[in-house]
């Protein structure tokens, strides 16, 4: 009898070393009212700076909402008008009306504003730093320029995972607690990230804003829940904000430094102090 010969073949799996993502910023976006024209030129536009990290470009959609925030309650910003710029302060963007162009790429997005007067600009930039601008058209007679409420957000929609969104800032008017300056920031990719956060106020006079003079700075998760707060920076973690060289130059200035999960969170910038108005700066660093 023929005997029938097994060949056995082994085939080994070895464990490949993949060097983790780490985690970054996938949006980010900021409610500010911006209040009548008469409280000065330099609260009737917010201003939102960001840095696109890595080494490669990233996709990003950046928007401007008014009209669609009255369903919240809100008196917005009748038409909203985004500009974009790089480093250097030179526009290298900019919208009225979202479907004046690039109509059928934004919606393809999933993220067209709800009305047509609202912004969107959507791009591929470089690596670097930008800002981001809105103010209220002033070309119509029909409404008050510059003042409502508006909510500016930046998407980074890039189909590849990498180092997106680094760094960002808001400056605007806060003109009482109920008017806060609302940051949200959603952290994806790796598992979490060790973050700072600071509320800049009566610093901005030495750049010739009226800043807010006493802000406090409180942060919270999806669920809504307190995670950290701050009025002045070096009530608590002063040893370590200071080491991190991002310790804000005035002590009635908040700062928090947070350790985070993957996930959404709001940072409210309010005033801690008597007077309840003025120019502020809420700034996200990622170390």
């Amino acid at each position: 009898m023929r005997k029938r010969r097994i060949v056995v073949i082994a085939i080994l799996f070895g464990f490949l070393n993949v060097t983790p993502v780490p985690a970054s910023f996938l949006n980010v976006s900021t409610r500010v009212d911006i209040p009548q024209p008469a409280l000065g030129q330099g609260v009737t536009s917010v201003i939102g700076g960001f840095i696109v990290g890595g080494d490669v470009g990233r996709k990003l959609l950046i928007r401007a909402l008014g009209p669609s925030l009255a369903q919240f309650g809100l008196v917005p910003l009748a038409d909203p008008v985004l500009n974009l710029y790089d480093a250097s302060g030179t526009i290298i963007a900019t919208n009225d009306n979202w479907m004046d162009s690039q109509e059928q790429e934004i919606l393809d997005t999933g993220l067209a504003p709800n009305v047509p007067l609202e912004s969107a600009i959507l791009m591929v930039l470089p690596p670097g730093a930008y800002t981001a601008i809105v103010q209220g058209n002033s070309g119509r007679a029909d409404i008050v320029p510059g003042s409502g409420t508006t909510l500016v957000e930046i998407y980074d929609i890039s189909l590849t995972i990498g180092t997106g969104l680094d760094n960002i800032s808001t400056r605007g008017a806060v003109q009482s607690v109920t008017d806060p300056m609302i940051v949200g920031f959603v952290i994806g990719n790796g598992d979490e990230d060790t973050v700072v956060i600071r509320g800049l106020g009566p610093s901005l006079k030495d750049l010739g804003l009226a800043g807010l003079s006493d802000p406090r700075l409180d942060l919270f998760d999806a669920e809504g829940n307190l995670l950290a707060g701050n009025d002045n920076w070096q009530d608590t973690q002063s040893a370590e904000i200071e080491a991190t060289g991002l310790a804000p130059t005035e002590l009635r200035e908040p700062a928090i430094l947070i350790t985070l999960p993957r996930g959404s969170y709001t940072a409210v910038l309010s005033p801690a102090g008597t007077v309840a108005h003025g120019v502020a700066l809420a700034e996200i660093y990622r170390l």
